[in-house]
């Protein structure tokens, strides 16, 4: 089944993730695109609709967060493609669209964070597959585009980082199939090519990463 929704998590200021929570943003059900906002409490796991929504309807976005402070949905496609970035703060549950957007409308995007530091969106769909990589400073929220691209053009990737150390853009759609993963190192954002690669070539896969405690 493919990805539709964004995801991302939080933990509690003090770094616990007992006290945090995971949440699923976006994607689309049998009566088309979603802009709803479910949270799923750590450690009682239960689950519940909040009543803020994203900003539009859509799927096929990317998530990522900054733990403790907020979470980020970027891109997708409802209508039509959008380069927005919505921005949750964890402390009220409230969306706002960030003053940052994407270089280029596109949805079917892989997203990572160095926490604290920033978020990246890496690929994607805009008409043709994407390799570049976008970044968001969490400080001012503001976007730059990395020198560095993805070794091969790619959409329905799967992302993940080890916070602190570097992310990862793993598999995706290109012709053919991507097994390759790349690398981009913080804080150099240089990117380079593992020679591990994934056990077969993938796309539209999930993607999760034991980081550690932040």
């Amino acid at each position: 089944m493919r990805n539709k929704y964004g995801s991302f998590s939080t933990v509690s200021a003090g770094g616990s993730s007992s006290s945090g929570a995971g949440y699923v943003a976006g994607g689309q059900n049998s009566a088309g695109s979603l802009s709803r906002i479910d949270r799923i409490a750590y450690p009682l796991e239960t689950s519940s609709l909040l009543p803020t929504q994203l900003t539009s309807v859509k799927r096929h976005l990317a998530g990522f967060a900054n733990s403790g402070v907020a979470g980020y949905a970027a891109g997708g496609i409802g209508a039509s493609s959008t380069y927005d970035i919505d921005k949750m703060s964890f402390a009220a549950e409230t969306v706002t669209l960030s003053g940052a957007q994407l270089t280029t409308q596109r949805y079917i995007l892989a997203g990572f964070a160095n926490s604290g530091v920033a978020g990246y969106v890496a690929g994607g769909f805009d008409g043709a597959p994407i390799s570049g990589i976008d970044k968001i400073s969490f400080a001012a929220d503001t976007k730059t585009t990395l020198s560095a691209t993805l070794t091969t053009a790619r959409y329905s990737a799967a992302g993940f980082a080890n916070s602190g150390v570097a992310g990862y853009v793993a598999g995706g759609f290109d012709i053919p199939l991507i097994s390759g993963i790349d690398k981009v190192s913080f804080p150099a954002d240089s990117k380079t090519t593992l020679s591990a690669t994934l056990t077969t070539a993938r796309y539209i896969a999930a993607s999760f990463a034991n980081s550690g405690t932040l």
